[in-house]
């Protein structure tokens, strides 16, 4: 009784898969907007923060909890944050506002 043989997968296929997968990453890592506002707390949540920009529109953002527990509810505060398709929008970097 002869084995049954599987038919190898093509290198071809193997080169998409490395490419899409590499271009996935580049487009996940190097590939985000960067928004640099001036912004209010207007409420915070367990993961998230809402923002309200200068132009009185809403954000609402993910935060660690470290930066979390540094920013308070009415506050005033310059934030950057990333975003692009594959991710929501994260907070970056947070900065007392100038006054």
């Amino acid at each position: 009784m002869a084995a049954s043989r599987q038919k190898p997968v093509p290198s071809i296929v193997w080169g998409l898969l490395l490419l899409a997968l590499l271009w996935t990453g580049l487009y996940y890592s190097q590939m985000l907007d960067l928004t640099y506002a001036g912004v209010t707390v207007v409420s915070k949540g367990e993961n998230r923060v809402v923002l309200r920009r200068e132009d009185g529109s809403l954000q609402t953002v993910s935060a660690e909890e470290k930066e979390l527990r540094s920013m308070t509810v009415g506050e005033k505060y310059i934030v950057t944050y990333g975003h692009n398709r594959l991710r929501r929008p994260f907070l970056m970097k947070v900065e007392p506002y100038p006054e």
